[in-house]
């Protein structure tokens, strides 16, 4: 292998390596954008988790002073994140109106 060649082979990997630098770059911005939305996915999961606890213990709180009442949710709707208890005409009919 002459000088030159040698030249132009050491030239060429240097690109390449380069290129391979760069990719790896691209990837672990990638892959720290993922841990970011990981994160904040488990915080709001978390979040929803505690939020339906304090929710449970409210309803057990409220059986309790109605002197073991039963009361049912038929149905529920989840709205972007936020929990919807369809609820309105079982509290008008405990207050004594109409469901």
């Amino acid at each position: 292998m002459t000088q030159d060649q040698f030249t132009e082979l050491i030239g060429f990997l240097g690109k390449k390596f380069t290129q391979v630098d760069g990719r790896f770059d691209a990837l672990e911005r990638r892959l720290t954008s993922l841990e970011v939305s990981h994160e904040a996915m488990r915080d709001d999961i978390r979040a929803l988790a505690e939020g339906l606890a304090m929710t449970n213990e409210r309803l057990e709180r409220l059986e309790n002073r109605m002197g073991g009442l039963e009361i049912r949710f038929d149905r529920f709707e989840v709205d972007f994140g936020t929990v919807l208890l369809d609820h309105g005409g079982r509290i008008r009919a405990l207050e004594g109106g109409a469901e």
